[in-house]
C-alpha cells in the first residue's frame, strides 16, 4: 500500500464489528475488514468509490451492501447469482463473504476494475467467485439465472439493457435510495410486460439513518 492510501486509511472509520457483531461471524468481519484494506489501496488510483464517501465507506458501502445482502440472501433460493456493473465490488464481494457457498460472478468491463475485483478475490480467498471481463451485453440470451446490481444504471436501462440476458423466471436485485418509486414509474410499458417488479424490503443505514430500497424485478418472458 503506498503511503497516501495508507495515511487515508488510518483516518477512516470503521465500525462495523459494532454494527455487526451479533449477526456476522468473526471471518466474516475479518474479511470485511481486507476488503476495505484493499479497497482503500486501489480507490485513488481507479476512482473506485466517491472521495465524498471514503472516510465513511465502512457505512455508506460495506454497511449499506451486508444489509442488503441479507435481504436479497433471505429471498433468493438459486445458488448463482451475478453482480452486474461491480467495479468496486459492492455488492458482490460482500455477498460472497457472507455466503461462500452461493457462487458469484461479476459482470465488468473496464480492465483495470477487473483485476482489482481478481486481487480482492484471491486476497480474500473467495473461491465462489467469478470475474468476468465484459459487457452484460455480450452475455449469451437467457444466460442469467439471478443478478443484482447497485449503483449501475437507473432501473429503466438496467432493465432494458438486460432483458435478453436473463432467463425466465430469474430475479434481478436493484439497490436502490429513497427516489426509487420514480423509477418505476418511468420504467416504459413494454418493460413491464417482459418484467414483473416488486418492492422486496426497506432498511436503513446505521449512523445517517439514510433510507435505502431492495427492489426485484423478475424475468416473466
Amino acid at each position: 500500500m503506498d503511503s497516501s492510501a495508507a495515511k487515508e486509511l488510518q483516518g477512516a472509520k470503521w465500525r462495523m464489528g459494532d454494527w455487526f457483531a451479533k449477526q456476522l461471524t468473526d471471518d466474516q468481519l475479518h474479511d470485511l475488514r481486507l476488503f476495505h484494506v484493499e479497497l482503500f489501496n486501489f480507490s485513488t488510483k481507479l476512482n473506485l468509490i466517491s472521495l465524498n464517501t471514503l472516510m465513511t465507506s465502512d457505512e455508506m458501502h460495506f454497511a449499506d451492501s451486508v444489509l442488503a445482502s441479507k435481504i436479497v440472501l433471505s429471498d433468493f433460493k438459486g445458488r448463482s447469482i451475478t453482480d452486474i456493473g461491480s467495479g468496486n465490488g459492492f455488492p458482490g464481494m460482500v455477498l460472497a463473504i457472507l455466503d461462500r457457498t452461493l457462487k458469484v460472478s461479476f459482470i465488468e468491463s473496464r480492465g483495470k476494475r477487473v483485476e482489482f475485483l481478481k486481487h480482492t478475490a484471491n486476497r480474500l480467498r473467495l473461491s465462489n467467485v467469478e470475474i468476468l471481463h465484459t459487457r452484460v451485453e455480450d452475455i449469451p440470451e437467457g444466460a442469467l439465472v439471478g443478478g443484482i446490481s447497485r449503483a449501475f444504471a437507473t432501473l429503466p436501462n438496467a432493465l432494458l439493457n438486460t432483458r435478453k440476458t436473463f432467463a425466465v423466471n430469474a430475479p434481478y436485485y436493484h439497490m436502490k435510495t429513497d427516489g426509487w418509486a420514480s423509477e418505476v414509474a418511468n420504467v416504459p410499458h413494454q418493460l413491464c410486460s417482459t418484467w414483473n417488479i416488486q418492492h422486496v424490503a426497506d432498511y436503513k443505514l446505521p449512523v445517517s439513518q439514510m433510507e435505502r430500497t431492495v427492489l426485484k424485478a423478475t424475468k416473466v418472458k
